[in-house]
């Protein structure tokens, strides 16, 4: 479980509204913050954000999933990892 988590992300409309948008209820996580500079995803107890900037590499997350166990790269090429 996580607390709180940010990650920098090369293109904030790709990454967070496109791509996280998207698997966010698969995780169990519903946005939060939107601006052009950010994106939350929040789940029960924690958050997670996107910001702008030099993109985080090499990072590899997991969550757990209503459905099928999946492995996904977000579009700066970070490992995510849905648990079903």
């Amino acid at each position: 479980m996580f607390e709180r988590v940010t990650v920098q992300a090369s293109d904030v409309e790709a990454s967070a509204r496109r791509f996280y948008a998207h698997l966010a209820p698969r995780a169990g996580l519903r946005l939060g913050t939107d601006t052009a500079e950010r994106v939350q995803c929040k789940g029960n107890g924690g958050s997670f954000s996107l910001v702008a900037g030099t993109p985080t590499e090499h990072a590899a997350m997991a969550f757990a999933a209503a459905g099928p166990a999946e492995s996904l790269t977000d579009p700066d090429g970070n490992r995510i990892e849905l648990v079903g």
